[in-house]
Formats: C-alpha cells, structure tokens, sequence
C-alpha cells in the first residue's frame, strides 16, 4: 500500500493524558460529530491524513458528517459478498422472524384509538426487541414489498448517507476500518450515565479523573468515541491537551476581537478627521 495516507507509526513511546468526557451535539449525528470533534482537537495531522486517502471536506462537523456518511454508504453494495452486506443480510432475516410476532403484539394490544397506527406500532416493537433504529426496520418494510435483500441493503445504504439518521453496529465497525487504513485507531468506549466508563467488557469500569493513552502499542494515534447504553448517545474523551489547547484557541479569537474593534475605531476616526478637514475648507 501506498504511504499516502498513512500517518508515521514511528513513535514508540506510550504517552497517558487525562481525558474528558465531551459532547458533541445530537439529532441523530452524534458518532459523526463525535469522531470529528476527537480528530480535530488532536494535531491537525489527523485531518490531513484522512483527506490525502479519501478526498476533501470542509472543517467543520457537519460537513464531516455527510463526508463520512458518504464513505460509509460507498461500502455496502448489494452488488458484492462482503463483511457488511452479510451483516445486513443476516439482519434481514432477524426482522423476517420478528415481523409476525410484532403484527401480533400490535393487533392484541386492544388499544385501537384516535391516532392509533399499525405500522407505526410494528416498527417500534421489532426496533426496540433487536435494537436497531426505526428508519432501518422502515427501510425493511419498503424492500419486503419486493421481498428482496438487496433491495433492504441498497435502501440501507441510501439512509445511512442521509443526516439525523441514528448509527447501528454496522457503521461503528465499517468507521473503525477506514479510520484503521490511514493508521488512525477509533475506541468505543460504554458508559451508563453513571460517571463510570468501560473500554471492553473485561476491564473493570474506571471513573473520571482517569488517564489513557495516546497511542497504541503499534505508535498509532487513538480517539475514543462513547457511547450511553441507557440514551443511545455518542460523546468523545477529549485529552487534557485538548483543553489547553481550546483555551489558546479563545484567546486567540478574544485577541483578534480586540484587533478588529481597534481597527475600526481607527478608521471611524480617520474618517471624521477626514469629514473635518473637508468642512474646514469649504
């Protein structure tokens, strides 16, 4: 492989910092913000690195978020026997099997009133029974009228590259590939709410203030994504670095604020002189 794109792994030394838990906004982007948000407060070579491998995006979150959505949806084509496409492949047999048992639930559940929908009912009960979002038992029901798996995955596909769609297991994992081919490593750290946090499932939970490295062992630079799995919601442990950094960041702008205003008194000022002097000589 081409070392474009790569970010060095020459750096042997693990270096521990203390994190905080930080939040990125919601509306169903929060991974991607996330993700975002713990690349850009780390040195801007990990911007860089992901625009030299797979193309330009505005440095912002929000632009990030279609961006990466896009690169995330190019990976699953129902056209090809891959990883992802057997994932939602298996996925649409779950829903096959839960879809009677959610009509049952929904017709006995003897509440028929004003406002009352069938459908509406399915699809939360088979989201909240396989804990998938709603938009992808949707996008099943559409692709059934066809009775087709690869119409679902294509549907999939299409909706994951749309905003405000809310992430499965399937993005989380295809995410961590891209990021792992230009050398970046994405964590996904649980947490309840409860101020405990969990890196995998065997390591005992820790608490904050706590530290965590870098790097990992082979010198690659880590982010670390968090997850609630009470909320669904996607946050980010910015390193301490991060916050210095953010507080050089606010002084930069209250500096060049001061700049601006000073500017313009001075001109304000270069203009009246300017209006005197013309009164002056008439």
């Amino acid at each position: 492989m081409s070392s474009k794109g790569r970010l060095s792994t020459l750096n042997e030394n693990q270096l521990d910092l203390p994190v905080i838990d930080k939040d990125a906004g919601a509306g169903g982007d929060c991974f991607f913000f996330a993700i975002y948000e713990a690349l850009s407060e780390r040195e801007r070579q990990l911007i860089d690195t992901l625009m030299d491998m797979y193309g330009p995006f505005r440095l912002n979150k929000h632009s990030f978020n279609l961006f990466f959505r896009n690169l995330i949806a190019t990976k699953i084509n129902a056209n090809y026997r891959t990883p992802a496409t057997d994932y939602l492949r298996e996925l649409y047999s779950l829903i096959t099997s839960a879809y009677e048992n959610a009509v049952a639930i929904c017709q006995d559940s003897g509440y028929n009133g004003p406002g009352y929908n069938q459908n509406k009912c399915i699809v939360d009960v088979i989201a909240d029974e396989l804990q998938q979002p709603h938009w992808l038992v949707k996008d099943y029901i559409k692709a059934t009228r066809k009775d087709s798996q690869k119409k679902f995955i294509e549907l999939v596909s299409a909706s994951i590259r749309q905003p405000h769609k809310q992430v499965q297991e399937l993005e989380y994992n295809l995410a961590k590939e891209l990021l792992g081919i230009v050398g970046i490593d994405l964590q996904l750290v649980l947490t309840k709410g409860d101020g405990t946090y969990e890196k995998t499932m065997r390591q005992r939970p820790f608490s904050l203030p706590f530290s965590l490295p870098l790097e990992n062992k082979s010198g690659q630079p880590i982010i670390y994504v968090i997850i609630n799995s009470t909320t669904g919601h996607y946050s980010y442990f910015c390193f301490f670095l991060c916050s210095a950094g953010g507080a050089r960041r606010t002084r930069r702008s209250q500096v060049t604020k001061r700049s601006r205003a000073r500017r313009s008194q001075a001109k304000r000022s270069r203009a009246r002189r300017s209006m005197t002097k013309r009164n002056r000589n008439k």
